[in-house]
């Protein structure tokens, strides 16, 4: 009987490293083919292979994608057939496929996507990370693509008084489990916790263990990808995006911002809004959750329940210089101008 063959997919969750593991095996693809490991071409965006997960979402609402057509299914960019026909040319054993939009997929998603693959042995890689922090690094990204002006206190709020379904997908993480768990069976669901201090080096070679590569010092490592910018960068791109009308353009200010951002090294301080009180609010609402992770992926409680004081990001508004402002000014209005702005801006 033909054995058969096995699909790694590594479905996130956002915010947890997944740009970086990508852009590793992109690099590393030659090595990893070379080792017996294929890490597809066919549905790639940026560094995944997110038009697969694109295409299993088919339409469905995702809690990430908010930002417009790009994150719709392109036929052209390879779907699951030609997935499949990939995998078969290429006459590997196991397969890596990452896209942190599989962590988006609703429940009858998440058997569509098994079924498409069921002559393949399938586990599941996903990354998780201690909710307050899961929630600034969300609030950092929404800020960034223009999705949200407030305050990072009151996106907190927010998030914890969403709807049940939402909250699966930042930090109720029984709920976000559970479907993976029973589609594929509990056994085949591996859960690494985001904490460096576990990892002793690089989360790509973390990855790349996880999936059962061999001999990974021999792998190049990627640089850190997607990082948060700096209170200072997204304090600047709230206060202009209050006064624009839709979220394409907030999404082109914030971009431009961060040009300058770059340039004036805004950046360069890590990002830090985790107060204490934030901290324990947050424990506080997931305590059930958090309950359930211990029970079935021990060691979870330990992750969560580490607060470790460390100082707060501080910038006020009226710190910035008039060099300042007139440098993000001149930026911003040159690149509206000379990209010929669609009318209503």
């Amino acid at each position: 009987m033909r054995k058969k063959k096995h699909i790694i997919i590594h479905i996130g969750t956002h915010k947890t490293g997944s740009t970086t593991i990508q852009k590793g095996c992109c690099d590393n693809r030659e090595r990893l083919r070379a080792n017996g490991w294929l890490f597809p071409v066919t549905g790639m965006y940026i560094f995944g292979q997110h038009n697969i997960a694109w295409e299993m979402a088919s339409g469905h609402a995702q809690p990430w994608n908010w930002i417009g057509e790009w994150v719709r299914y392109r036929p052209e960019w390879g779907g699951m057939d030609r997935l499949l026909a990939e995998i078969e040319a290429a006459g590997v054993e196991t397969v890596i496929l990452s896209s942190e939009d599989f962590d988006g997929l609703q429940t009858e998603r998440i058997q569509l996507l098994r079924e498409r693959l069921a002559e393949f042995e399938i586990d599941i890689v996903v990354y998780l990370r201690e909710q307050a922090s899961l929630l600034q690094s969300a609030w950092a990204q929404f800020v960034r693509s223009g999705f949200v002006t407030m305050p990072f206190p009151t996106f907190v709020d927010d998030m914890l008084a969403a709807p049940t379904e939402q909250q699966r997908y930042f930090g109720a993480y029984d709920r976000f489990l559970q479907p993976w768990r029973e589609i594929f069976g509990a056994e085949h669901v591996q859960v690494r916790f985001l904490s460096r201090d576990l990892f002793n080096d690089n989360i790509f070679y973390d990855f790349l263990r996880t999936c059962g590569v061999e001999n990974v010092e021999g792998y190049q490592v990627p640089d850190d990808q997607n990082v948060s910018p700096g209170l200072k960068s997204l304090t600047l791109i709230c206060l202009l995006n209050k006064s624009v009308d839709s979220m394409e353009k907030r999404s082109q200010v914030a971009r431009l911002v961060q040009e300058v951002a770059y340039q004036q090294g805004w950046n360069d301080q890590k990002l830090n809004l985790i107060s204490e009180e934030i901290y324990r609010k947050v424990q506080a609402h997931f305590v059930e959750s958090n309950a359930w992770m211990e029970r079935h992926y021990p060691g979870w409680q330990a992750v969560a329940d580490r607060f470790q004081p460390k100082p707060l990001s501080q910038f006020d508004l009226s710190a910035m210089t008039s060099g300042e402002m007139l440098a993000v000014s001149q930026h911003v209005l040159a690149r509206l101008l000379n990209d010929n702005v669609p009318q209503g801006w």
